[in-house]
């Protein structure tokens, strides 16, 4: 990064956006806009580069982590340098307090904690932008994993994607050559993607599909959803344990452990 403030400080969240255009106007993020013609683009030194652009999109906080991320996967959109450092975004931030996540819960499934689970951990295993994670038991000694989503994210989400819409619609009336790539088809698709993302019963229904087709499959182990514990602000799902699949790596291990994961990509092809 090259030091420069994050976008967010002192500024309403339509400055924020506009602020993150005039920065990267050199860059070719925003193919096909002339940001020079409007405005003083001398208060905004066009002087961003890759890895300040991942910064400040982590400072503009969930939203636009996720559409990042989502924008990371539009080859056809953006220089290669940009879909390197979007590929690393992270979206790890401090946890939310313990006691709303139990609130969170309680009002999901209309019971307390205490009844719901034998043991829950006040201590999240991570915290993302999006949700965060807490390990507990169930009453018949299953270890469970539950995902909470962050107060208040459903609304900030809808109203971030709403103003980001309003600011493209003005964005292409300004620099028409803009419409070329169609902004606001763009803004669309990340926006079905991010509430995907944000919504719990989204996750278990693609988890109950994957499980029809994998679970038959020797070898090949998935976290399955705990019935009926899935809402749209939290889910509970088998807890998983081992290694990440890169430890693997040029290990003794590795060949059997890629054949098993290729044969699983072609089983569900046929």
């Amino acid at each position: 990064a090259n030091g420069n403030p994050p976008l967010v400080k002192g500024m309403n969240r339509r400055s924020q956006i506009l602020r993150l255009l005039m920065r990267y106007r050199h860059s070719g993020v925003f193919s096909g806009m002339n940001l020079d013609a409007a405005g003083n683009p001398a208060d905004v030194p066009a002087d961003g580069n890759p890895e300040q652009f991942v910064s400040d999109l982590e400072a503009l906080g969930p939203t636009f982590v996720k559409l990042g991320q989502g924008l990371s996967l539009r080859w056809d959109l953006l220089p290669a340098p940009y879909r390197e450092a979007l590929s690393r975004l992270h979206s790890d931030v401090p946890p939310f307090p313990a006691e709303e996540a139990m609130r969170i819960v309680e009002q999901a499934f209309g019971a307390p904690v205490g009844e719901l689970f034998a043991s829950f951990d006040d201590k999240p295993l991570a915290a993302a932008s999006v949700a965060q994670i807490h390990p507990a038991r169930m009453h018949d000694g299953r270890d469970v994993v539950v995902k909470i989503t962050r107060p208040g994210i459903h609304a900030q989400v809808q109203a971030d994607l709403l103003l980001l819409r309003r600011t493209m619609r003005v964005a292409q009336w300004i620099w028409p050559p803009l419409k070329r790539h169609r902004p606001l088809e763009l803004v669309d698709e990340l926006g079905a993607f991010l509430r995907d993302e944000i919504d719990m019963r989204h996750e278990a229904q693609n988890m109950r599909r994957m499980a029809k087709v994998l679970d038959a499959l020797p070898g090949i182990t998935q976290p399955h959803v705990v019935e009926p514990y899935a809402t749209r602000n939290v889910l509970v799902q088998d807890r998983s344990h081992g290694t990440r699949l890169e430890a693997a790596y040029g290990t003794a291990a590795a060949p059997a452990l890629a054949r098993a994961l290729l044969g699983a990509y072609v089983h569900q092809l046929f």
